[in-house]
């Protein structure tokens, strides 16, 4: 399951693009749980126990990029995406936070390109998991440590 936080703070553009990333979501027959934060005071609160995959977060104020950068050192997992007004500003942000801009305007036809480039093949080869029952128990081994798998009849090497 992917987990989705949008955050601005207009209630009418948050809705608006919990909309957009919902239909995109759906139309791409993800397993997906979306919370939506009306400001980066309720976005910090909200995400002192709980994690995000990904975050779209409208960057209007520079108070809203230093929330960014906290997040992105705090969350080193979590991908985070700027929603841009009009034209982009120029907000100091580190080289090696995991971050995109788009302009708000433009969220819907970069939103394909967005999840599947900055997150999808990520996300995917972090979860999946080859599963080998030995000795009558189950061995879980993650696709991303496998280096080597070698199979001769019912003998596996590893």
């Amino acid at each position: 399951m992917v987990r989705v936080g949008v955050c601005t703070d207009h209630p009418a553009k948050l809705k608006d693009t919990q909309d957009k990333i919902e239909e995109y979501l759906k139309k791409r027959s993800c397993w997906y749980e979306m919370e939506a934060f009306l400001g980066i005071k309720e976005l910090l609160a909200a995400l002192e126990g709980e994690k995000l995959d990904i975050l779209f977060l409208e960057m209007i104020s520079e108070k809203q990029a230093k929330a960014a950068v906290m997040l992105g050192q705090k969350e080193k997992d979590m991908k985070q995406v700027f929603l841009m007004e009009g034209k982009k500003k120029d907000f100091c942000l580190p080289e090696d936070l995991p971050f995109a801009s788009v302009a708000a305007e433009n969220l819907e036809e970069a939103l394909p390109e967005l999840i599947d480039r900055f997150f999808w093949k990520e996300h995917y080869l972090k979860r999946e998991r080859m599963i080998l029952s030995t000795k009558g128990r189950q061995v879980v081994i993650p696709i991303r440590e496998l280096m080597y798998l070698e199979r001769d009849k019912r003998l596996t090497t590893l």
